[in-house]
């Protein structure tokens, strides 16, 4: 995985170069949930709340995601993705 060599032990923090000791590369953390929240489900964050905008992309050997607890504008959802649908569900 690319991602790899960037892991720091014991928590597995992401630095962010392979030689870097400096931990918790937050702006990549946060490119990379971005990716997974709103590239692999198709949501945006619009000023409405979460809108479905475009069909939902998983990668290839993954059939379903389930994201629970993710917390927008003061409400929380779970977001289920299966095949080419998503939905999120008020929690």
């Amino acid at each position: 995985l690319s991602y790899e060599g960037h892991v720091r032990p014991p928590f597995y923090a992401l630095a962010e170069t392979p030689r870097n000791d400096a931990v918790n590369f937050l702006t990549g953390a946060g490119g990379f949930l971005q990716q997974v929240i709103y590239g692999y489900t198709g949501l945006r964050l619009t000023d409405a709340g979460l809108r479905s905008v475009f069909r939902p992309v998983l990668p290839s050997r993954i059939t379903k995601l389930v994201l629970r607890h993710v917390s927008v504008r003061g409400k929380t959802y779970d977001i289920m993705v299966e095949g080419d649908s998503a939905r999120f569900v008020p929690r």
